[in-house]
Formats: structure tokens, C-alpha cells, sequence
């Protein structure tokens, strides 16, 4: 589910257009075209579908061997941690590389090895862009080579890889104006945040039994949780997944946020869906970025920070490489600043001890919701 390219001036757009003349003429060649290279980094420029731009992700340019040799303390921390989470080291795949990314969240007393494990989450949130850039270049090649494919057609096969496409929520001082009245409609943000400290280091595996399942782990047992290692109260086993979206889409639906299923061949694959079901929920119910694709649309970024408040959802884009990385409730304010708005989430299970200032920070991208808006 990721990520973009944000260089797009003085950028010469390479055009990929779906062709109508005989097949007798040459298959046009779809490829990657490196535009720069910064840091560690390689830039790509974007494709354009028939006049639709297709934004590509930036790309590490270290190799797995590499990383492993350069973050070997990190790589080694995480391998522990997770095989003692019960959870299969597996480089490539998506499931490992979504959990190193959580380690971004991390504290330690050795701040040494703290911000290796940081810097190594950074690059895995780029090496994973690789093979997501693959598949999208992929299937447009594939529906060029078809001759049969229209470009809608094409762009929703491809929706979900594509990276964040709106502004991200600027963190502003408040002003010293009040906020208006919102009038939630059919919304109770208190419900929504009681819900999330109710189940904060917890997991509502007998309501929301589909991950621990599919992780084979207990759907009866709902103390499993996933404090940081050595933390008093740490369940045995942990949480095997990365459950932050989850949790925040069961404090939303608690709060009396409607649910929507349309469709019937893939209604769990459509970005305008948002829904639980034990035989497979919506990949916007627990995927981070398939999340941020929903709520983009369904409430609008809120331009500034100053305008959230309990029982708002947040999105966070660690790198602000276009991957939505985790997801965030408000459940407690003090004020409008960003340090006086404290949020919940699970992965690494958290209760009203960081705030948002906390995800200010470097080159990160947050993207706040007015659920209390959704009409």
C-alpha cells in the first residue's frame, strides 16, 4: 500500500498511452526512467496514462545484504523481538515489513542502538517501494500489451499501490479564536475515544476476530497486546500483527461511524468501502495507506492541526515518502497545540503519552480527519 514522488517540477512526464492501431506496429517499452539520485535514494520520474499522471515511489538504493551489514545491531534487535513474538523473520516479505516500520515508535535507553533501529525502519520503508513500483509499472504494461484495457480500468487496478495524492495537516499554533461547534451526525467522538483507552492494551479478538485468526492466534483471548519488550503487563504471547489501523477503525465504528459495502466482486479491494467482517474485512479497515485512501476522500484532510480533537483518526507517513505508515485517535485534549492533543494506538500498544508534536518530526507527513464532519 504505498507511496509518491513529490519532484514533479521541472519534470518531463513520460507518456504511456494505450494504443488503437494494429498490432503489426512496435509494443511501446514501460519502464522505470531514474530522474535523480539523492543520499541514498534514486528518484523516478512519473508515468502518464493517457493523460493521467502515475506517480512512482523514491527507492533505496542499498540492497537487502547491505542493510543488514550497515543496521546489523538493529537487524538483530528486531529479529529477536519479533521470534519472540512468534513472528517469522522473512525479509521480503509484506507482513515483516510492515512490523520493522512500527519500530519507528520505539524507545530505548541505548539511544545509540535506538536511532539505528529508527534509521533502519527508514530504509525499509523505502526498500518495500521497489517492488510496489514493479507491480504498478507491471500492470500498465500489461494493459498496453492487452489493447483492450481502459485507462479507468487500469487506474483502479492500480488505486491502491498508488502513493498520498493530497496535502498533508500543517501543525499551526492556535489561534486565540474559538473553534466552532461541530455537530457530529451520528458520530459520538467520547464513545469513539472511550472505546480506544477501554481497549487500548488490549485486543477485541471476540468481536473482531479476523487477524488473530488469520495470524493463528487465539480469537478467545482478548488480553494479547504488544507492549514494548519487558514492559510491565506484557501479554505472553504478543500480538502478532501490526493491528494500529484496526484498532482505530473498531473506536470509529464504535462511535457510531457507518460502515460502507458496495460491490460485489472485490468489495474489500475498493477504497470507497470501509467495513468489518470476519470472513475478510476491507483492506481501508486495516491497512494504514488503504486507510488514508478512504478517509482522504470520505472527510477531507483537515488543512491544520488546530481543527482536530477527540475521536479524530490521524494518518502517519514516517519518511514522507507517500506511504502511510500508521494510524492514530485522538482521545484526550488539553488545548489546540499539537502538544496538548494526546493520542491512543496500538503497535506499540500507547495511552495518552504522546501527543502529536511527537509525530512532527523530520521529513514525517501527518494527515488529520474531521470524523465528527462525515455527513
Amino acid at each position: 500500500m504505498k507511496k509518491g514522488l513529490f519532484l514533479l517540477s521541472a519534470i518531463v512526464l513520460l507518456s504511456v498511452v494505450i494504443p488503437t492501431a494494429s498490432a503489426e506496429e512496435a509494443e511501446p517499452t514501460i519502464k522505470k526512467y531514474l530522474l535523480e539520485t539523492k543520499d541514498d535514494l534514486s528518484y523516478y520520474a512519473p508515468l502518464s496514462l493517457n493523460g493521467d499522471t502515475i506517480n512512482l515511489y523514491p527507492e533505496t538504493k542499498l540492497t537487502k545484504n547491505q542493510a543488514i551489514k550497515k543496521f546489523s545491531k538493529a537487524y538483530k534487535f528486531i529479529e529477536d523481538d519479533l521470534t519472540d513474538r512468534g513472528v517469522a523473520v522473512d525479509f521480503d516479505s509484506g507482513e515483516f515489513q510492515d512490523l520493522v516500520k512500527t519500530y519507528f515508535l520505539i524507545e530505548l535507553d541505548d539511544k545509540i542502538l535506538e536511532k539505528e533501529i529508527h534509521d533502519f525502519a527508514a530504509f525499509m520503508d523505502f526498500y518495500e517501494n521497489k517492488a510496489i513500483n514493479d507491480k504498478i509499472v507491471s500492470t500498465i504494461s500489461n494493459s498496453v500489451s492487452s489493447r483492450s484495457v481502459a485507462t479507468e480500468d487500469v487506474i483502479a487496478d492500480i488505486s491502491a499501490l498508488l502513493p498520498s495524492s493530497t496535502s498533508s495537516t500543517l501543525e499551526v499554533e492556535p489561534s486565540n479564536g474559538q473553534q466552532p461547534e461541530i455537530t457530529p451526525f451520528f458520530y459520538e467522538s467520547n464513545y469513539a475515544a472511550t472505546y480506544a483507552k477501554n481497549w487500548w492494551n488490549k485486543t477485541n479478538n471476540t468481536l473482531y476476530p479476523y487477524y488473530a485468526e488469520y495470524y493463528g492466534q487465539s480469537t478467545t483471548n482478548n488480553n494479547i497486546n504488544d507492549l514494548p519488550s519487558g514492559s510491565t503487563g506484557q501479554s505472553n504471547p504478543r500480538r502478532a500483527w501490526n493491528d494500529c489501523t484496526n484498532f482505530v477503525s473498531q473506536a470509529l465504528q464504535n462511535g457510531g461511524l457507518a460502515t460502507i459495502k458496495k460491490g460485489i466482486l472485490n468489495p474489500a479491494g475498493d477504497s470507497d468501502n470501509w467495513y468489518y467482517s470476519d470472513s475478510k474485512p476491507s483492506h481501508t479497515w486495516g491497512g494504514a495507506h488503504n486507510f488514508y485512501q478512504h478517509f482522504s476522500k470520505r472527510a477531507g484532510v483537515a488543512s491544520t492541526s488546530s481543527v482536530l480533537g477527540i475521536g479524530d483518526a490521524v494518518s502517519i507517513d514516517f519518511t514522507g515518502d507517500g506511504s502511510i505508515d500508521h494510524t492514530v485517535i485522538i482521545t484526550k485534549t488539553t488545548g489546540t497545540a499539537t502538544n496538548q492533543q494526546y493520542v491512543t494506538y496500538h503497535t506499540y500498544d500507547t495511552n495518552q503519552t504522546k501527543t502529536l508534536s511527537d509525530f512532527y518530526t523530520g521529513s514525517a507527513k501527518v494527515y488529520g480527519y474531521e470524523i465528527d464532519k462525515i455527513q
